[in-house]
């Protein structure tokens, strides 16, 4: 992808299923992996495709043997892109799509589990404020994770993608346990080794991680490291805003908004909170 001289190197993933066609973003520099895009349309030789449902870059291209090009649009701005086949290793990991519960509420995502042969450390996603599906740069730093052997699951916020509820209505004490149930689920998946869970949050992420430290079975924080510039806003219920517990001065990690960096061919988000904590 280019656009005003800058050039962004991106992955996309075509697949069909059923007859229908799909596509997942991917942009190390950006820090995407498999985000899916939208309104993907093959009309040959042309297809089309979206990525983000607020303020989307539009893209449009024609198909040839060996590339496809063409052109993409970022409101007023557009660039180009050209496509070429390329092959993909498998990663080192095992990645099965689950769900567990917190009560009535029906939470679904993605564990990616080391392939290598004995107990693995787990690590738990939170998500930031607003409605945060598993896709994006968290989905990006688990694969990380998985690929160091450490077991990590990622889900779609309650309400969002495929879970039920709806994240708007609770506080952040019902929020929590959420990830505690995670936690707990994570634990009792073979291969993982219980004592040896951690989480890890960004934005409203980050803010609550305390909550789910404190309670009971939960080990000290083992390492907090914050970037925050501003005092970060408590969430009530009713009340949350996209800067709901967070620093006003960033970007929070929505789910369906396109990718954000300070590439002029987009952007992504900035992690305000990293907090590392085990399970006993």
């Amino acid at each position: 992808m280019e656009r005003q001289g800058a050039v962004l190197t991106v992955r996309i993933d075509f697949r069909t299923d059923a007859g229908a066609l799909s596509a997942r973003f991917t942009s190390e520099t950006q820090r995407v992996l498999e985000y899916p895009l939208d309104q993907v349309a093959f009309s040959s030789p042309n297809i089309h495709w979206q990525q983000g449902d607020s303020a989307p870059l539009v893209f449009d291209g024609v198909v040839s043997e060996q590339r496809i090009a063409g052109t993409f649009r970022d409101g007023k701005e557009s660039g180009t892109f050209s496509l070429r086949p390329i092959g993909v290793e498998p990663p080192p990991y095992r990645r099965d799509e689950i769900t567990f519960r917190n009560g009535d509420v029906v939470l679904s995502g993605t564990l990616l589990r080391p392939s290598t042969s004995g107990l693995h450390p787990g690590i738990v996603f939170l998500h930031g404020s607003g409605p945060e599906s598993r896709w994006g740069t968290s989905f990006f730093l688990a694969d990380r994770f998985a690929r160091a052997g450490i077991a990590a699951l990622v889900f779609d916020k309650r309400g969002v993608g495929q879970s039920t509820g709806n994240w708007t209505t609770i506080n952040d004490e019902e929020l929590a346990e959420d990830y505690v149930n995670a936690v707990r689920f994570l634990q009792q998946e073979p291969g993982v080794n219980a004592a040896h869970v951690g989480i890890y949050g960004h934005s409203q992420g980050g803010t609550i991680s305390p909550l789910i430290a404190s309670r009971p079975g939960a080990a000290n924080l083992r390492r907090a490291r914050s970037q925050y510039s501003a005092s970060p806003k408590p969430c009530r219920n009713r009340e949350r805003t996209a800067h709901c517990g967070e620093s006003r001065l960033h970007t929070p990690n929505h789910s369906r908004s396109r990718p954000q960096s300070d590439n002029p061919v987009g952007k992504i988000p900035t992690l305000l909170l990293v907090v590392l904590g085990a399970w006993l």
